[in-house]
């Protein structure tokens, strides 16, 4: 059995340079929101299914956004990020691994506009592993993973800002 991709997607993708188009129009501050959003609606979920005990993935997005309101500091939520990264490297089943790297790097967007979109490749990988095991053929996980970059895109879009005054300045490094 082959070893599954840690994230699905590639930076061509049409869909995936929609959502970067899209996120190119947004504030930091929407991204991250965003980004923390759609990881505790959608990928949270999906490591704690794996592993029940263990609250690193939560306590990132909760110190990230308690750190987006004013109500913790950065320094906080960078730790609590780095906890929820570590996580990912305990031997875990590919939806629960991909999972905790996408709520770590959904919290990171807090910093960090341009890890919205990892989380955008991590939450897919959780996603397909999640519904559909990680033995899927690689064409059958890229094809669900169209999926769910769709959701995501629709999901950015209905959080996005109208005529953001103050779109990030992200560097793309892919």
């Amino acid at each position: 059995m082959a070893k599954p991709r840690k994230m699905l997607g590639r930076a061509e993708d049409p869909a995936i340079q929609a959502l970067m188009r899209q996120m190119d129009t947004q504030s930091a501050h929407t991204l991250a929101a965003w980004a923390i959003a759609c990881a505790r609606a959608r990928y949270l979920p999906l490591f704690e299914a794996v592993c029940p005990g263990d609250a690193r993935p939560r306590d990132a997005l909760d110190a990230a956004q308690a750190a987006q309101s004013g109500a913790r500091t950065l320094r906080e939520a960078k730790a609590a990020a780095r906890e929820a990264n570590a996580c990912a490297k305990a031997p875990l089943p590919p939806a629960g691994e991909a999972a905790a790297r996408a709520c770590a790097v959904a919290a990171s967007a807090l910093w960090n506009p341009a890890s919205a979109l990892g989380m955008v490749f991590y939450g897919a990988a959780a996603s397909v592993y999640a519904a559909h095991g990680a033995d899927l053929p690689a064409q059958d996980c890229d094809r669900e993973a169209q999926r769910e970059f769709a959701w995501l895109l629709d999901s950015l879009r209905a959080a996005s800002v109208p005529d953001e005054p103050n779109p990030a300045k992200i560097r793309w490094n892919c």
